[in-house]
């Protein structure tokens, strides 16, 4: 009985939309073609396609006019089209919904071969989102739109154009070949009018972003180690820390949102020109627009079909920041890595006009950063504060408009500086350390959404969430390195290590400094140049005024599974904390004996580049070590 409800319902719905065709077509014979084939973007959801042209010649001068309705299928990929009925962000069940898709007709009349150029004959007419009853009318399975009693006179040549038709890209093809999206062009009752080609190609999908993180200058690679004694942005540095730079995946990717006087269709999509509305969100924008029964259901005071929400956005995601880390991201687009900066006078001729990308931050929208401005160089930026939950937080931009590309253009790339900044604290732990699970830093298109079929709520465009994950974000404790150029338990001779956390020197009434105090543990690596030397050992944690003692007679540390009884070379301990010394004492065991000796460990600068080079103390850097020979 259930079944037989559902059936009943769908008669109805077809009953509504479904009307018969002429009793006569004459000689009339159509053919579809697709005006472009533009690249349309992996991941987009409400992607345009190419439009689809019908032009249909012959039949009788002055005979009846043809009446039929012509319905248009999308496959790989479903039809994500904005829909103007139904009580929820899709299209109820088993009803045929108004969308934003598009049909014309026109009749060629000797004074312009344009094919929108000619004698208007119906439109702009909206289509209807048809149900898929196979699929039980699932709203991701929606691939087809109908439009009902087309008018088609004799006689001439008519064209008939589908415009507006967005679907959610179906992914890439890995090999050389293209994925394709195809639009089956039919008559309903199925053969009430021939169309021969029924099958034209409407896009090819290709993935559209490249995404990376650069220096301020897009000079090199960005380093995103930094260490927890050293408070950000260092004094008398740049303070854009890097950039994160969008790059198109083809010519034509990032679009501006376009306008609601894009009245002529079919060149909102691709590159075929370098005026009107080319390389756009939006597609064919008419003024008004009508349903299948004649009433206008789109006008300037409200929705306008075919226009995008935004522009192409971009999106920067941060993952597992720590406590006590700041972060903030330039307004705009800055200098460096952003195509055509003329502006500034450093335009090259490899360079085009064309290419000029501008955007906006769009999110954040109301909190700003507590500097007056992001510097790189001599270039200063207005900067927001990115809000940051649970160690995670994003910045999204808007491309805004610019000069439409063409076919001569070049691939487009687009930077925004990322300013990081804390206040050291390490006696209470700030900034938190990443630790064994480094921070994330992403790219990707927005807005994001999982909304891959037709709806009256999603945003035009939308993503699927797909970030691109280019390097980590790492806060590293400051360290002290110590050498012990020569130990020994050899020919009679013993050697006792100290390791001295010397942090704590504010204590009772005694106070010559106010170090922050620090605490933790200390790896002694051994070296005699063979491979048998002894595995590397680590201490139990030392408090700030503490230290851990052993000799290599015991085995070296205590607890340690590894033993350095009989070993003869030098030391090298990494202890997590500043203000680590060593003191080393080598016992002459031997009677009668030599006499003994010790002496004071030398201190390593601590540097994030891992890189010990032979310079001294004073070139490398603040905190990189005391500035002690010992």
């Amino acid at each position: 009985m259930a079944d037989f409800r559902k059936w009943f319902l769908v008669l109805a719905v077809l009953a509504l939309v479904v009307f018969p065709a002429s009793a006569q077509q004459g000689s009339v014979t159509c053919s579809a073609n697709s005006s472009n084939t533009p690249t349309i973007r992996e991941g987009g959801l409400a992607e345009l396609v190419g439009d689809v042209v019908i032009t249909c010649t012959g039949g009788t001068i002055g005979g009846t006019d043809l009446n039929t309705n012509i319905q248009v299928t999308m496959t790989p990929g479903q039809v994500t089209n904005r829909v103007y009925a139904g009580n929820s962000r899709e299209c109820p069940i088993f009803s045929a919904c108004v969308t934003d898709a598009t049909l014309l007709v026109t009749r060629f009349d000797g004074s312009l071969v344009s094919q929108t150029g000619n004698s208007l004959l119906l439109g702009p007419q909206l289509g209807l989102l048809q149900q898929n009853i196979m699929s039980g009318d699932v709203a991701n399975t929606r691939n087809a739109i109908l439009w009902p009693n087309v008018t088609i006179p004799q006689g001439t040549t008519t064209f008939i154009r589908l415009s507006n038709i967005r679907v959610a890209a179906p992914p890439a093809s890995a090999s050389s070949v293209l994925t394709a999206e195809f639009a089956q062009v039919s008559t309903i009752p199925a053969g009430s009018l021939a169309i021969s080609q029924p099958n034209p190609t409407v896009a090819y999908v290709q993935p559209a972003l490249q995404f990376a993180v650069r220096n301020c200058t897009d000079s090199g690679s960005a380093s995103l180690t930094y260490q927890q004694c050293i408070s950000q942005p260092r004094s008398g540095s740049n303070t854009i820390a890097f950039n994160v730079k969008f790059t198109e995946g083809f010519l034509g990717a990032f679009k501006p949102r376009g306008t609601t006087s894009q009245t002529t269709p079919g060149v909102g999509v691709g590159l075929a020109g370098a005026s009107g509305n080319t390389g756009t969100e939006s597609g064919y924008t008419p003024a008004e627009a009508r349903s299948f029964n004649g009433g206008v259901v789109l006008s300037p005071a409200g929705s306008v079909a075919g226009y995008a929400d935004t522009g192409t956005k971009l999106q920067v995601k941060f993952t597992n920041i720590p406590a006590g880390v700041n972060i903030a991201v330039t307004q705009t687009e800055v200098l460096a890595g952003t195509s055509n900066i003329s502006a500034a006078g450093t335009s090259t001729a490899a360079v085009r006009t064309e290419e000029t990308l501008n955007a906006r931050i769009t999110d954040p929208t109301s909190t700003t950063s507590t500097t007056a401005g992001a510097t790189c160089g001599s270039n200063t930026y207005g900067t927001y504060a990115v809000p940051i939950t649970g160690g995670a937080g994003a910045a999204t931009w808007e491309i805004i408009p610019a000069t439409p590309v063409t076919t001569s253009s070049n691939v487009r790339y687009i930077s925004f500086g990322i300013v990081i900044s804390y206040t050291s604290n390490t006696g209470a732990g700030l900034p938190g350390l990443t630790g064994t699970t480094p921070g994330g830093v992403a790219g990707q298109f927005a807005p994001v959404s999982t909304v891959d079929y037709a709806s009256t709520g999603a945003t035009i465009p939308r993503f699927r969430d797909n970030p691109i994950n280019a390097q980590v974000f790492s806060i590293v404790p400051c360290v002290s390195n110590l050498l012990f150029p020569f130990v020994t338990n050899q020919g009679g001779f013993n050697t006792g290590i100290a390791l001295v956390n010397t942090s704590l020197d504010n204590a009772g009434s005694k106070q010559p400094f106010s170090t922050s105090t620090q605490h933790g543990t200390c790896t002694v690596y051994y070296f005699n140049g063979t491979l048998n030397a002894p595995a590397p050992q680590v201490t139990p944690d030392i408090v700030a005024g503490g230290m851990n003692t052993f000799t290599l007679q015991a085995g070296g540390v205590a607890g340690a599974t590894s033993s350095a009884q009989g070993f003869q070379g030098y030391i090298i301990a990494r202890c997590n904390f500043q203000y680590a010394h060593g003191y080393a004492y080598i016992s002459d065991m031997n009677v009668p004996g030599l006499g003994s000796q010790g002496y004071l460990a030398l201190v390593i600068p601590d540097r994030t580049d891992t890189t010990r080079p032979p310079s001294p103390f004073t070139v490398n850097g603040d905190g990189s070590g005391e500035q002690l020979t010992n």
